[in-house]
């Protein structure tokens, strides 16, 4: 019998990795209370006594593997595998995934970006339009807009200035404990991006995983599908991919790639990236961990989830051919439920509508993302606030985008907004 420490586990995370009790692998959870994945932490989160309890959690049970799927755990639970001899991603890998200005500094052929210190005003005179603002870290695609004039910026960075210490704060206190500043002097500091604003024909995420010997292997590409529009807001996540064979595989080798150039190993990642008009293609972002939203989806189209490899892998044991992604049957989507206005969410979502969508055809999964009494004051990217998402499968990807349309008419108030 296996042993791992889970953390910071979602409910679904608990669910599948109970279930893997009868191929030898037994859990140990360790949460906290202040943690929140789609909001900034409260501040009884104290991140590196989170490291030291779960260094001290994995000697006492003797656990021989670390399992994560959020991005601020991964990050812990490469400090905790080095502690504790165990087969994690390095640190510095899982640094460069959770900071997004030095991983695109490791870029091969990067889009233009550039770093500004919150508590500096350089960005007034040096940032170019049209750009795209985001924090290093990312959190649920929230604080991101694109700006195309000054005041527009003034506002954005202004809003950085209000919010994102709070979003970064867990981020910022474990880089300045683990990471060298000499070598990431700006992971000390509340700061934000400057990118290339991207218009592209596509865009695609590669989900697989590296094993100790930096041996690749791929669980599925997906589709990343956005409303009609110059930088519109995300429609939904679908798989598998319509991409045709040639263009697929250029997509997966860029994913490698770009995997080998930050270094992880002993880890599932996830690549997202960009084919702009003319082909070419660039790297929109790398995440160390699953995609484990998608894995209703998998389950569905794939006939099984990502869980117990990535399990078996952070245990250390060998990976099968069987634990890979089986050929796709139809087609599923991932489909956000998203508004362009603020307010509390029982405003903008019909909350007794959308708890019946569950028990709509092709339906594997709902989620309201937010309570009814929570407000609404910000926008991801695309400008639009995902309230809600659901989790659609069917024969086509037309199909499925058809009754996509009709559920949203249904559950957002006013219809589609």
């Amino acid at each position: 019998m296996k042993k791992l420490l889970a953390l910071l586990p979602s409910p679904q995370d608990r669910r599948e990795l109970d279930a893997l009790a009868d191929k030898g692998i037994a859990v140990v959870y360790l949460d906290d209370p202040g943690w929140r994945s789609y909001d900034a932490s409260l501040q009884s989160f104290d991140p590196i006594e989170f490291v030291r309890k779960g260094i001290s959690m994995g000697k006492e049970h003797a656990v021989d593997g670390i399992f994560f799927t959020e991005d601020l755990a991964n990050f812990c639970g490469a400090v905790m595998g080095q502690a504790l001899n165990l087969p994690t991603p390095s640190v510095e890998a899982m640094f460069l995934a959770n900071h997004k200005y030095y991983s695109r500094s490791r870029e091969r052929h990067p889009i233009r970006f550039q770093g500004f210190r919150l508590d500096q005003d350089d960005w007034m005179r040096d940032i170019t339009f049209p750009s795209h603002l985001k924090p290093p870290s990312l959190f649920f695609s929230l604080l991101q807009t694109t700006v195309t004039q000054p005041q527009e910026l003034a506002e954005a960075v202004a809003e950085l200035r209000e919010k994102l210490p709070a979003f970064a704060r867990p981020y910022k206190e474990l880089f300045s404990r683990y990471v060298d500043a000499d070598r990431f002097p700006l992971a000390m500091h509340d700061m934000f991006m400057a990118e290339e604003f991207v218009s592209c024909r596509t865009q695609h995420a590669v989900e697989g995983w590296t094993d100790a010997e930096g041996r690749h292997a791929i669980w599925a590409v997906s589709d990343n599908n956005y409303f009609d529009g110059v930088g519109s807001a995300l429609d939904n996540n679908s798989v598998p991919s319509r991409l045709g064979a040639a263009e697929l595989d250029r997509v997966v080798q860029a994913a490698l790639d770009a995997v080998e150039n930050i270094g992880i190993k002993n880890g599932f990642w996830n690549v997202e990236l960009w084919v702009l008009p003319n082909d070419d293609i660039r790297i929109t972002e790398i995440n160390g961990r699953a995609c484990v939203s998608m894995t209703a989806l998998y389950k569905q189209v794939f006939g099984k989830s990502q869980y117990a490899l990535i399990a078996k892998l952070a245990a250390g044991l060998p990976i099968e051919a069987s634990d890979a992604a089986g050929p796709p049957k139809g087609v599923g989507g991932m489909f956000a439920v998203s508004t362009s206005r603020q307010g509390y969410v029982r405003d903008l979502l019909d909350e007794e509508a959308f708890a019946q969508v569950q028990h709509m055809p092709g339906i594997v999964r709902t989620a309201q993302i937010f309570p009814g009494d929570a407000y609404i004051d910000w926008h991801q990217t695309g400008g639009r606030s995902c309230l809600a998402r659901f989790w659609l499968v069917g024969e086509s990807y037309e199909a499925i985008a058809a009754q996509a349309r009709e559920i949203r008419a249904r559950v957002l108030k006013d219809g589609m907004d």
